[in-house]
């Protein structure tokens, strides 16, 4: 089972904060299965990843979960998603990224998902985005999906979207060409 690079931890004492170049290498086989939190190759960024992508493999996990990290909390850049993600349970999960901004000003640039993403968001106001399930006070610029997002929730006030569900921040030179279906929800 693979252990996400840069654990999530309250006290952020694991977090990753250095800069990985990817070089264009891609990931293949990559494997999670896991109902716990902040999964993805990487678990929590305060760093720069860049030039990277998810070729192989699928992702099962738990709240703020994606395929490149689960919190975003610093730059993503030239990175991609071609796998099949499925969230367990949660409030916030990505093609990219589960969630980003909370704690400080984050940017994913030039990236896209090409994986189909299905699960069910079981927390009120929750996201199950195409390139991250939650944005605050952070940016998107020059990304898109084109994978579907399929979010089976009952919950009322969850939202399915291409791009993000975004609170502060912007959305620039972006688009979504996935089909989008959710049981109930915006």
């Amino acid at each position: 089972m693979w252990v996400p690079i840069g654990n999530y931890a309250s006290d952020k004492e694991n977090y990753f904060a250095g800069t990985y170049d990817g070089k264009g290498h891609k990931i293949d086989n990559i494997y999670i299965d896991t109902t716990s939190s902040y999964q993805g190759l990487f678990g929590y960024n305060a760093g720069t990843i860049k030039n990277l992508g998810i070729n192989t493999g699928t992702i099962k996990a738990g709240d703020c979960s994606g395929s490149i990290v689960g919190q975003n909390e610093g730059i993503i850049e030239k990175c991609y998603n071609n796998i099949e993600l499925y969230c367990y349970q949660g409030k916030y999960f990505g093609g990219i990224a589960g969630i980003q901004g909370m704690s400080q000003k984050s940017n994913i640039i030039k990236c896209y998902n090409k994986g189909n993403i299905t699960g069910s968001i079981t927390q009120n106001s929750g996201a199950m985005c195409g390139i991250v399930g939650y944005t605050n006070n952070s940016n998107i610029e020059y990304s898109y999906n084109v994978g579907n997002i399929t979010n089976t929730t009952s919950v009322q006030n969850v939202s399915t979207a291409g791009i993000t569900d975004l609170k502060l921040g912007k959305i620039y030179a972006c688009y979504n060409t996935g089909n989008i279906t959710t049981r109930n929800g915006k």
